[in-house]
């Protein structure tokens, strides 16, 4: 094995057969009784760094551990906008 493939981590196709067949049941079974969850999945890619996740914390209850954690996944990136303004009237 040469130093490329011992550091490329793709395992996309392990979670399509695998991982997401048994996602499909476990959201099924969270809604259905109304458990929040999150599930995040590090799986590589071609430019290693695709994530896959399952969130719902829309559900009746859902503790601020489980919020923080979404928030720890995904944190708020600052948006840019420039505007011209030609005639100010």
């Amino acid at each position: 094995m040469n130093e490329t493939q011992a550091t490329h981590f793709d395992k996309e196709a392990v979670y399509d057969e695998q991982i997401s067949p048994l996602m499909t049941q476990i959201i099924a079974i969270c809604k259905e009784h109304g458990i929040p969850h999150i599930a995040a999945f590090f799986i590589g890619g071609d430019d290693g760094d695709m994530l896959c996740t399952t969130i719902n914390t829309t559900l009746d209850h859902t503790p601020d551990v489980l919020c923080d954690a979404v928030k720890a996944l995904f944190p708020p990136r600052p948006s840019f906008m420039a505007m011209t303004i030609r005639k100010a009237e």
